[in-house]
């Protein structure tokens, strides 16, 4: 029995390119997409969904941002039904519905509205923000101070 490949949107990218890593190293088919890769993917190039939604029974989408609509995610994800697509997960943030993340809502919203399976996932923080970019200089000095009153 053949599985159809999960596509990875920003394969590249923080959180896209562990998802990759994860799935290759479980042996599940995967298809990593991104501006900049093969299959080449771009919100904003409606010519790049197609490709990369061929034959895909799942998705992993990315955070938006400000640039692009939720009427632009709800027009992929019913190309993405249309293609047999059955599952979306999408990284979403925590604080949607507040002046955190504000532009997400409406991304939720969009996909709520469709009949596919879902699973929106609102983390706090990444594991791997202490080993990069942020954190990655107070915590090879040795210390780290995060506004957490008296909490250690």
């Amino acid at each position: 029995m053949s599985i159809s490949p999960i596509l990875v949107l920003g394969a590249r990218g923080k959180t896209g390119r562990r998802v990759v890593a994860r799935l290759d190293q479980l042996g599940h088919p995967f298809r990593a997409a991104s501006r900049s890769g093969r299959p080449r993917f771009d919100f904003a190039d409606r010519d790049t969904w197609k490709p990369a939604l061929a034959g895909a029974g799942a998705i992993y989408l990315i955070p938006m941002n400000e640039s692009v609509a939720a009427a632009t995610v709800g027009e992929f994800l019913a190309a993405a039904a249309q293609t047999g697509v059955r599952r979306v997960v999408l990284l979403s943030a925590r604080g949607v519905a507040g002046a955190a993340c504000p532009f997400q809502e409406p991304v939720e919203l969009a996909l709520r509205a469709t009949d596919l399976e879902w699973t929106i996932v609102r983390p706090t923080w990444f594991a791997q923000n202490f080993s990069e970019d942020l954190f990655l200089e107070p915590i090879l000095s040795g210390e780290l101070a995060l506004p957490a009153g008296e909490g250690r």
